[in-house]
């Protein structure tokens, strides 16, 4: 009676210095937030101080499989699965393993179980593939099958991943302080995250607060030209009017009422083009073919006198999205084709698509070409490549951010000056769309 009562003891003992040492782990934890690797190495060298082997493994996705983020190993060991591992050419950090094929698994996933097993090499024969068993044999012969405890990594009540631990004094009244210092895992893991998205969300508050401040400067700058203009001449007129030059003073009207004109619609297109991601029409599949034709159709009074040919291809895909935006991205792509044809004696705008990594759609031109410099540039705002061309220099910046609303990318293919210019654009499938385009507020 002595004896077992001296053995719970130790075991009560052995039990309260676990919770003790992974309490003190679980507390640095919680203080290393910076990154995930911080988390990892900080779990590595507390679990081999304690003289126990463990790994941390996330759920990915689509919450098939378990993905290795990190294993913590005594050097000696370590070094040895190294070995195997530059052999298989392959590495147990980043190895995924699908939950289906390790009943463990399973429970602890599946069913948000802790699992304590007596014997780990059932495990180890799950997971090791078959085509590789021989190889590994001796790796498992010198890891041995230690008892372990395997318990799912759990925050706001979501299973995120799983904690194994393994150890030769480990035992089932160990599961309580494994489940607990699984807890602060997750808990710490989500810190990471929180804190990288802070990260992140501040990198491009900063980015929209120098985009803002270029805007501004920008715009400033654009609309005090007319605004001069129009001062300039008001005067002009007054003068003329006192002097009775009616017709210099009606020559001055026109070139207020441009100015104006130049003002207004440089005001809409900016209006416009804030108005992208905020305020959209619900999302529809679009036939693509007749958005491009009804594009055409409301710039047909600008392309007429310039005698353009015109060809859409007949088989172009629909697509999922805003249609009315949809649309805008043809006019402006069209538009600006058309104002940098040059004095090509056969004027030439495709509309069409091709295929590759997913379906493209494009605007190609043989006119006047983008030198290289510029492919990036061209979507700025403002941005013109002759200053005396047609048009605020918006409709590409306006073309740029209805696409990337829908969650699709834009760019310029040009061999060079005189060579033509193609405006390239994605714009996902149905079901992407779905998913990534705003929501109607």
């Amino acid at each position: 009676m002595a004896n077992t009562k001296e053995t719970e003891l130790t075991v009560q003992e052995r039990s309260l210095e676990l919770i003790y040492a992974l309490n003190a782990v679980a507390t640095a934890l919680q203080k290393s937030i910076q990154s995930e690797e911080n988390v990892y190495a900080l779990f590595q060298k507390q679990i081999i101080a304690l003289g126990l082997r463990g790994g941390i493994s996330l759920l990915d996705e689509q919450a098939k499989n378990l993905i290795f983020k990190t294993v913590a190993f005594t050097n000696p060991l370590k070094k040895i699965l190294n070995r195997y591992e530059t052999k298989l050419n392959t590495s147990a950090q980043g190895y995924s393993i699908p939950v289906e094929r390790v009943d463990i698994y399973q429970k602890v996933i599946r069913n948000g179980q802790s699992v304590f097993v007596t014997d780990t090499s059932i495990i180890s024969a799950q997971i090791v593939p078959k085509q590789i068993k021989t190889l590994v044999k001796p790796l498992l012969s010198i890891l041995g099958h230690p008892p372990g405890i395997f318990t799912p990594l759990i925050y706001d009540g979501k299973i995120k991943g799983m904690l194994n631990i393994v150890g030769p004094n480990l035992n089932e009244n160990d599961i309580p302080t494994m489940r607990a210092f699984a807890n602060q895992i997750a808990v710490a893991l989500e810190n990471t995250r929180l804190v990288r998205e802070l990260q992140s969300a501040n990198l491009k508050l900063q980015r929209e607060v120098a985009e803002l401040e270029r805007f501004t400067y920008t715009i400033s700058h654009e609309l005090k030209n007319p605004v001069i203009t129009i001062k300039g001449y008001l005067g002009s007129i007054e003068k003329d009017l006192q002097n009775r030059n009616y017709e210099r003073a009606q020559k001055d009207i026109l070139r207020v009422s441009t100015a104006s004109d130049k003002l207004h619609e440089t005001i809409s297109d900016l209006l416009e083009l804030s108005r992208i991601g905020r305020i959209i029409n619900p999302p529809e599949e679009v036939d693509t073919v007749k958005l491009a034709q009804e594009a055409l159709e409301t710039l047909h009074g600008r392309l007429q006198p310039r005698n353009i040919t015109i060809h859409i291809s007949p088989n172009l895909p629909a697509v999922y999205g805003d249609r009315a935006r949809l649309r805008e991205v043809y006019e402006n792509l069209i538009d600006n084709a058309a104002n940098n044809l040059g004095d090509q004696l056969v004027p030439l705008i495709e509309i069409g698509f091709r295929n590759g990594n997913g379906i493209t759609f494009f605007v190609k031109d043989n006119g006047i070409g983008i030198d290289s410099k510029y492919h990036t540039r061209i979507f700025g705002l403002f941005e013109k490549l002759d200053a005396n061309s047609e048009g605020t220099g918006i409709g590409l910046a306006l073309v740029k951010r209805i696409i990337e609303t829908h969650g699709g990318k834009i760019w310029v293919e040009s061999e060079g000056l005189g060579k033509g210019s193609t405006f390239c654009f994605t714009i996902p499938d149905g079901r992407s769309a779905q998913r990534q385009y705003p929501e109607i507020s």
